[in-house]
């Protein structure tokens, strides 16, 4: 909201890019293309915009931007040069065909790294009373994510330790293609010791492969 706070941003990207020589992954919000060439420019290569769900749902979660906005966020990014990561929520009240929606749209933008959240229902927000998925029912939207999207790299993130419970590694050898770990936005996740774990049993390397 103030002036300088993009700028300042920049110079913050470029000196992490510069003195930690990693890839840098800026989730901003609604973004002009003036914008995201100078986020290029500061050294980032990924662009985070969630779509959240399918367009049909979306104005039943979200009120203060449309769909359209998010387009045009994800467009401008890639118009800079700019990779996109964007995925969503599963468990939004959604239906069966909506995901199928999301998906295909996703496709339709070109979008190669989707992180597939999973609500965690919290007092006091306004999905409090939404009723969890089924665990099968949550794999099974990865497998048609993966199947509609078979070059994206799908990764399991918020809510997975919730909604999945010991099915958690089910994920990875039906859909997902990797985990977040560790702590997310509004929830705690849970250890990464716990994780690494998993991922011996499974035999499944730390680092994913270049997928394109």
């Amino acid at each position: 909201s103030k002036a300088d706070d993009f700028e300042n941003i920049c110079r913050t990207l470029k000196r992490i890019k510069e003195e930690l020589h990693i890839e840098v992954c800026a989730s901003l919000g609604i973004l002009t293309v003036e914008q995201a060439k100078e986020l290029r420019k500061a050294g980032v290569t990924r662009y985070h915009s969630n779509l959240e769900t399918a367009g049909s749902n979306f104005p039943n979660i979200c009120s203060t931007h449309t769909y359209a906005d998010k387009f045009v966020t994800i467009k401008n990014a890639q118009a800079a040069g700019l990779r996109v990561c964007s995925g969503g929520i599963l468990g939004l009240g959604e239906t069966r065909e909506q995901r199928v929606e999301w998906a295909f749209t996703l496709k339709e933008l070109g979008i190669d790294s989707v992180p597939l959240n999973m609500l965690t229902p919290i007092p006091g927000t306004p999905f409090e009373n939404n009723k969890p998925l089924p665990p099968l029912e949550i794999l099974r939207a990865f497998a048609v994510f993966r199947f509609i999207l078979p070059k994206a790299q799908i990764r399991t993130a918020g809510g997975r330790e919730v909604n999945l419970r010991d099915l958690q590694a089910l994920a990875l050898n039906g859909g997902a293609s990797g985990i977040m770990i560790g702590g997310y936005l509004t929830t705690a996740g849970r250890g990464t010791d716990r994780d690494m774990q998993m991922l011996k049993d499974l035999d499944r390397p730390r680092s994913m492969p270049n997928l394109d």
